[in-house]
């Protein structure tokens, strides 16, 4: 799984591991409203979506919906009393940690998925309903919220499913790395000034992005041109976007699947960035701005190891640079 993508797990929905389930239990007993708690806050900061989800989901639409696996067979029905056109999601499963992604049958994604956001089970059903995925999430969260201790005592039921190997509660959105510019913060942020696997310069990611204090580029394109975002709030929402594409994903892989590679180099273009709305940038020179600011047609990353950390599978991603291409 990509590094990013842990860091999503870790940092903004550490409650999903099956270790973070087994701490909470004490010889039998789960302290099930905390854990219930803890799944709606997750769904509400824009975690992913699983089975539990999936049965309020049922109730909210008044449909049943059908759980298909890869292989075309018929995983379980959720809402078989349900009365009206039956809807359709397929699940697939990207890792050995059941982190996984939702579809349309034969692996379609829907036309509206979001890349900012783990909606892929919200986009499914959204799609073949007419309804927004954000508002799906609002009306389950808000759902989940009134039926509290309802679903703080299925908590042993939602243990018991994952011990079985079973589609579990919190089942992701594995195409996304993030939640919100504020992930790829952490990793510019972490791997600026920081060493690497195997290289004795310092990452300086933050050196191509416009600040009123260093590292910034005013104090990085002293003695050369270089290209700059407009402010490392741009930085972060772009890099951002960036990780979350299967080119960035890809080569993720890649690094930590091979032991004689330790560093690439990500070219990432605009267009597969998905986005309408990428911020303007520009050329800084002696430290100062150096022509108009242009549109960006991509952004361009060296990933690495975190110096000590190339055999650590939970390890964050190094970004050892990360500028804007323009002109």
């Amino acid at each position: 799984m990509a590094e990013a993508q842990k860091i999503r797990d870790r940092e903004i929905r550490g409650i999903r591991s099956s270790n973070r389930y087994s701490n909470r239990v004490n010889k039998d007993r789960i302290d099930s409203i905390k854990f219930a708690e803890d799944i709606i806050q997750d769904l509400e900061r824009h975690g992913p979506a699983g089975l539990i989800h999936i049965g309020v989901l049922s109730n909210i639409i008044g449909k049943p919906i059908r759980i298909w696996n890869v292989d075309g067979s018929l995983n379980k029905i959720i809402g078989k009393r349900k009365t009206g056109r039956s809807i359709d999601v397929e699940y697939h499963t990207t890792d050995l940690e059941q982190i996984g992604h939702w579809t349309l049958k034969h692996g379609k994604d829907p036309d509206n998925i979001s890349i900012d956001l783990n909606s892929c089970l919200f986009s499914v059903i959204g799609s073949q309903i007419g309804q927004n995925p954000s508002k799906l999430r609002k009306w389950t969260v808000l759902k989940l919220k009134s039926n509290l201790r309802r679903l703080a005592n299925r908590m042993d039921e939602i243990l018991s499913l994952e011990k079985n190997d079973k589609i579990i509660l919190m089942i992701g959105g594995a195409r996304y790395c993030g939640t919100s510019p504020s992930h790829a913060r952490m990793i510019l942020d972490r791997s600026q000034g920081q060493k690497a696997h195997r290289f004795k310069f310092a990452g300086h990611p933050r050196g191509h992005a416009s600040h009123p204090s260093p590292p910034n580029v005013e104090e990085y394109s002293i003695e050369e041109m270089k290209s700059a975002f407009l402010s490392r709030a741009d930085q972060d929402y772009v890099t951002h976007l960036a990780l979350t594409t299967q080119t960035a994903q890809n080569e993720m892989n890649n690094l930590n699947n091979n032991p004689n590679i330790f560093s690439l180099t990500v070219t990432v273009y605009s267009a597969e960035m998905n986005s309408r709305n990428l911020p303007k940038a520009r050329n800084y020179v002696a430290g100062k701005p150096s022509g108009k600011e242009k549109n960006m047609r991509g952004v361009r990353l060296v990933l690495r190891h975190h110096e000590g950390q190339h055999k650590n599978p939970d390890a964050d991603v190094f970004v050892q640079t990360c500028f804007p291409l323009i002109g």
